[in-house]
C-alpha cells in the first residue's frame, strides 16, 4: 500500500494540465533538466520547451545555425511543438564583427566604402546547405500560427524566395509580421489566407519599394476578411513621413468589400496620412485598440518649412494637394470618432489635440492610455491642455484604467507633481504607470511622513512618487525646501506591477536642432532619479515594491528586504526589515541608451 501511495503521487502521474502549469513557472534550463528525468516528462514538456523557436544565422554561428535548419528539415521531434517562429537574418556571409568604413579616393575626391571581403569556402558551403534545407525546415512546422520575419540585407533573393514560399504553405498560420528591407522579389502578400493579425513595417524600404509593398498589402487585407489586428509602419524621413496616397489609410482599405466591411479590433499606424470618412469608418466600427503616432497633418505649415518656401514651390503642389485629399489633422480624427460613437479600450497617440480630450470625456471604460504630448508650438498651450487632462478628463476612466503612460518631451504640467498627484491617486486599478519628473522637483522638494521617518534630502519628488504607490498617499506639498507630508491612512494601489520614470527636457530646448544639450540635461535628470531610488526605503507597512525602470540607459530596479535595527543595545535590539530598491538590470554591459520621448 505504501508503494502504491508513493507511485500515485509522483510527478509523472499528475494530470497533464498540472504538469504544464508547473512548466510555465520554470525557466528553460529547469525545463531541460526536468525533461531528462523520464520519457513521460519529456513528452509532456515538449510543447513548453519548443513552443517558440528563433532562427538567426551569421558568420559567428553559421555551423550550429545550419545544423539546426538541417535537423528541422528532416522532421526532428521539435517540429510538432513549434507554434511561434521568429526569423532573423539568415546569412553565413554576414559578419557582425566586420567594421564598415570608407576611404578617401584622391583621384575622384570622394569617399569610397571598403567592399565586404570575399567569403571563404566554408561560408559558400554553408550558404548552399542553407538554401538546400530552409524550405523543408519551415514547412515541417505544420503547427505554426505566428511568424515574425525580419530579414537582413545580406540574406539574398534565394533565401527570401524559400521563406515566402514556405510561409504560404503553412495551413495554420494566423499571425504574420514582416519587416521589409531592400530586396527585389515578388511580395505576394495577397497569397496569404485566413490571417487574424498582420504586421508590416517598411521603415528600411526605399520609397519606390514602399509603394509596391503597400499596394500589395491592400490586396492582402481584402483577401483576409476575418482580419482582427492590423499594424503598419511607413517610412520615416527625419521623423516625418514620406506622405503620399500610398502611405494613407484609404490605400489600405481600397480593395475591401463595401458590402461586407472588416471587423478590425486593433489598428496601429505610424507615419501615415489618416482621414476618417464614410468610406473607411465602416471598417472601424468594432475597433477597441487604436495607436496613431507621427500622423502627418497636411494642413500644418511648419515655420521652418515656410522659411524654406516648401509650400510655395510649384513642383510640390501636386503632392501637397494629394496629401490634403488623403490626410487630415488629428483634431478631425477624434471629432469623427466622437460622432460615430466608437468607444476605444486602448489608445496610444503622439499628439494631444483638444478633440482627444473631448473624446475621452465622452465615455468611460478606457483600460490603457499612452500619451506623448506633442503638437504644441509653445509651453503655455501644452500646460493648459495638461491641466484640463488631469483635472477633468482623467476622472471618466478612474475606475477602469490599468495602464497609463504620460511621457512629455518637454517639462511642464504633463510631468508628475503635487498638482496632479491627487488626480493620479484615484486610479486604483493601475497595473503599469509611466511618467516624467522635472529636475526642479527632484532638487527642491523634501519629504517627511507620519511614520517618523527622518528627513531625506534626496527623497524628493521621486520618493513621493514611490511612497505614493507603496503606502498610499494623501499628499500635501510645499515647494522650495518646504515639507511634503504624506498621510499613510488612505488606500494604496494594490495592483501596481511596474513603474517607469522618465526625464523630459527644458521648455527652452524646444526647437533646438542639436540634441547634445538636451541629451546632457536628460543625463543629469536621470542621475538624480537613480540617486533618489537607491537611497529610498519603503514604509514598514509596505509589503512589496513594484518593478521600476529608469535611466538614460534602461535600468531596472526591484524590491529587496534589508534588516534594520532600531536600538543600540545589542541585547535588546528590535530587528525589522525594510524594502529597498536594488538594481537588477539584465545584461548591464550590453544595454542600449533609452530613446528620448518623441515630440
Amino acid at each position: 500500500m505504501k508503494l502504491f501511495y508513493q507511485r500515485k503521487h509522483t510527478l509523472p502521474s499528475l494530470a497533464p494540465e498540472i504538469v504544464q502549469s508547473i512548466g510555465q513557472e520554470l525557466g528553460l534550463s529547469d525545463i531541460k533538466n526536468l525533461r531528462l528525468t523520464c520519457k513521460v516528462m519529456a513528452d509532456l514538456l515538449l510543447y513548453r520547451m519548443f513552443r517558440t523557436l528563433d532562427l538567426q544565422i551569421s558568420r559567428l554561428n553559421m555551423e550550429d545555425g545550419v545544423q539546426k535548419i538541417e535537423a528541422l528539415s528532416k522532421g526532428c521531434g521539435a517540429t510538432s511543438a513549434v507554434r511561434e517562429l521568429s526569423i532573423g537574418s539568415l546569412s553565413p556571409l554576414n559578419d557582425p564583427t566586420f567594421l564598415h568604413y570608407s576611404v578617401y579616393d584622391v583621384q575622384t575626391n570622394q569617399w569610397v566604402p571598403v567592399p565586404f571581403p570575399k567569403p571563404p569556402p566554408e561560408v559558400v558551403k554553408a550558404e548552399e546547405r542553407l538554401n538546400q534545407y530552409l524550405f523543408d525546415a519551415i514547412t515541417s512546422m505544420r503547427g505554426l500560427y505566428r511568424v515574425k520575419w525580419a530579414p537582413g540585407k545580406y540574406d539574398g533573393d534565394p533565401v527570401y524566395r524559400h521563406i515566402l514560399d514556405a510561409l504560404k504553405s503553412l495551413p495554420n498560420l494566423r499571425s504574420l509580421e514582416i519587416h521589409f528591407c531592400k530586396f527585389q522579389i515578388p511580395l505576394e502578400l495577397d497569397m496569404f489566407r485566413g490571417l487574424d493579425e498582420l504586421v508590416v513595417s517598411t521603415v528600411k524600404s526605399s520609397p519606390l519599394l514602399q509603394d509596391e509593398i503597400l499596394e500589395n498589402l491592400a490586396k492582402a487585407i481584402a483577401q483576409n476578411p476575418d482580419l482582427k489586428s492590423l499594424t503598419v509602419t511607413g517610412i520615416s524621413h527625419f521623423g516625418r513621413p514620406e506622405a503620399n496616397r500610398y502611405q494613407s489609410l484609404h490605400q489600405l482599405f481600397k480593395y475591401c468589400s463595401t458590402t461586407a466591411p472588416l471587423r478590425l479590433r486593433s489598428l496601429k499606424l505610424k507615419y501615415f496620412l489618416i482621414r476618417l470618412d464614410d468610406i473607411n469608418i465602416r471598417h472601424l466600427q468594432c475597433l477597441t485598440t487604436l495607436s496613431i503616432t507621427h500622423v502627418d497633418d497636411p494642413n500644418y505649415m511648419s515655420p521652418r518649412l515656410v522659411q524654406r518656401g516648401y509650400f510655395f514651390d510649384e513642383k510640390r503642389q501636386p503632392l501637397i494637394q494629394e496629401r490634403k485629399l488623403y490626410g487630415s489633422s488629428t483634431e478631425e480624427i477624434w471629432q469623427k470618432l466622437i460622432s460615430t460613437g466608437i468607444h476605444l479600450e486602448k489608445i496610444a497617440v503622439g499628439g494631444v489635440p483638444k478633440s482627444l480630450l473631448d473624446y475621452l470625456s465622452s465615455y468611460s471604460g478606457l483600460k490603457e492610455l499612452s500619451l506623448i504630448p506633442g503638437g504644441f508650438d509653445e509651453g503655455a498651450t501644452s500646460d493648459a491642455m495638461a491641466i484640463r487632462f488631469f483635472n477633468s478628463t482623467l476622472k471618466s476612466h478612474a475606475n477602469s484604467l490599468e495602464l497609463l503612460r504620460v511621457l512629455p518631451h518637454y517639462e511642464g504640467e504633463w510631468c508628475f507633481s503635487s498638482r496632479n498627484s491627487k488626480q493620479i491617486s484615484t486610479l486604483t486599478k493601475l497595473r503599469h504607470l509611466a511618467v516624467s519628473i522635472k529636475l526642479s522637483d527632484l532638487k527642491l522638494v523634501s519629504i517627511t511622513s507620519n511614520i517618523q521617518a527622518p528627513l531625506l534630502s534626496q527623497q524628493d519628488a521621486v520618493v513621493s512618487y514611490l511612497i505614493f504607490y507603496c503606502q498610499v498617499p494623501k499628499i500635501t506639498t510645499l515647494m522650495m525646501a518646504q515639507t511634503l507630508f504624506l498621510d499613510t491612512t488612505l488606500t494604496h494601489m494594490p495592483n501596481i506591477d511596474s513603474i517607469d520614470i522618465r526625464a523630459s527636457v527644458l521648455e527652452s530646448h524646444r526647437g533646438v536642432k542639436c540634441a547634445t544639450i538636451p541629451g546632457q540635461y536628460s543625463r543629469e535628470v536621470y542621475k538624480e532619479i537613480v540617486k533618489c531610488i537607491t537611497c529610498y526605503s519603503a514604509p514598514l507597512s509596505c509589503q512589496r515594491l513594484p518593478t521600476l525602470e529608469t535611466g538614460f540607459t534602461k535600468m531596472m530596479f526591484v524590491g529587496m528586504r534589508t534588516m534594520l535595527t532600531s536600538s543600540s543595545d545589542n541585547e535588546n535590539q528590535d530587528v525589522s526589515s525594510l524594502l529597498k530598491y536594488v538594481e537588477a538590470t539584465p545584461n548591464i554591459t550590453t544595454r542600449r541608451r533609452r530613446p528620448l520621448p518623441e515630440a
